[in-house]
């Protein structure tokens, strides 16, 4: 009876489990069927050796920070919707509440800026980013979904954001 029991938990903590990371994947797959869409995934090894080699061929070594962070990255999905795309503003916000309410996404930053609004949004486990989404709204004619997989130290991404204030605070 114990071993039952045992299993039923395991079963339903792996259901959940699967389903918790699903949202942001069942929402590009089901928009992915409008026309002028497209979605891309690149591994994490791509991402990080490509962002080194940019990163070694740049003379003020200006790039050496973001390579640091790629070689973080699992895996990243890119989704795009332009001209005049028909995803309804209710579904992204039901995607967002969702990923907020029962996901363990919490919001970073919400940027809202003319007809744009620009969201981040991230899962920490301990002392580590295992997920990031990036939003970027056009209200009507771009939309941009950035889902990255990733097991990023906090303190690197805190000194990332560090310079990244400095460079844009001169």
């Amino acid at each position: 009876m114990k071993k039952l029991f045992t299993l039923i938990c395991c079963l339903v903590l792996w259901a959940g489990l699967l389903n918790a990371q699903k949202s942001v994947d069942k929402f590009i797959s089901k928009h992915l069927k409008e026309d002028k869409t497209i979605a891309m995934s690149f591994p994490g090894w791509l991402v990080g050796s490509s962002m080194n080699f940019i990163a070694n061929m740049d003379e003020d070594h200006e790039l050496e920070d973001y390579a640091k962070l790629a070689k973080h990255i699992k895996n990243i999905r890119i989704f795009a919707a332009t001209d005049n795309h028909n995803i309804p503003t209710d579904e992204v916000k039901k995607l967002m509440s969702k990923m907020t309410n029962s996901e363990g996404y919490d919001e970073y930053i919400r940027v809202r800026s003319g007809g744009t609004t620009v969201n981040l949004f991230a899962i920490e486990k301990k002392d580590r980013i295992k997920q990031l989404v990036f939003l970027v709204d056009e209200a009507d004619d771009n939309f941009i979904l950035v889902r990255l997989k990733l097991d990023l130290p906090y303190d690197v991404f805190a000194d990332l954001n560090y310079k990244l204030q400095q460079e844009i605070r001169p």
